[in-house]
């Protein structure tokens, strides 16, 4: 997170909304942008990438929320429908199959492991007064550590990521850090 990283991503960010070449956007569908940016640059980069285990693993593998169709239906439907995934999560109460969500919430917001319910409930009433900024600062340094259910940190001892002073983001960057300096990559992108 130094200024001259935040301008590079500033101007890729630019660059790939003016490709578009949709800008100005009426304020009730400039969320379009943010969706197109998000599904072109990290969805197909990284979450998609991450599926090619399968095949190292030779398993074949599918992606059927990414049909064609699908994604074309998602392109129109209206912010409301995506807000709070309330279109999602109506369909999949009113159509229940199989009963699956009878006794099941629909994408239940969690906090585990149970022993950091209290520990977590304090530290956020104690940055209230700072900002929710603030607030989410703390629980990804401190906190996130112990609540990412795949046990992603488990490479580095908590004191290391705690104390780490360059803007924490979550395991993927630790295992990034880990990856280009085995690789004798510099941060300025040299080798």
């Amino acid at each position: 997170m130094t200024p001259d990283y935040l301008d590079r991503i500033g101007h890729l960010l630019r660059q790939s909304i003016a490709a578009l070449g949709v800008w100005p956007v009426a304020p009730h569908r400039d969320h379009g942008i943010y969706e197109y940016v998000e599904f072109h640059d990290r969805q197909s980069k990284y979450v998609l990438n991450g599926q090619r285990v399968y095949e190292y693993m030779n398993l074949d593998w599918r992606i059927p929320l990414w049909d064609r169709a699908y994604l074309d239906f998602w392109a129109k439907a209206p912010l409301s429908a995506k807000m709070g995934e309330s279109l999602y999560r109506t369909v999949l109460e009113r159509d229940n199959w199989a009963g699956v969500w009878q006794d099941t919430p629909v994408n239940p917001q969690r906090i585990r492991p149970h022993w950091m319910r209290p520990l977590r409930f304090i530290a956020k009433a104690m940055h209230l007064p700072l900002g929710r900024d603030r607030w989410h600062l703390f629980e990804k340094r401190y906190l996130d550590y112990w609540m990412t259910t795949t046990c992603a940190y488990a490479a580095w001892p908590y004191r290391q990521v705690a104390a780490d002073r360059r803007g924490h983001y979550g395991p993927s960057g630790w295992h990034i850090a880990d990856y280009l300096n085995n690789k004798g990559v510099r941060w300025n992108g040299t080798i």
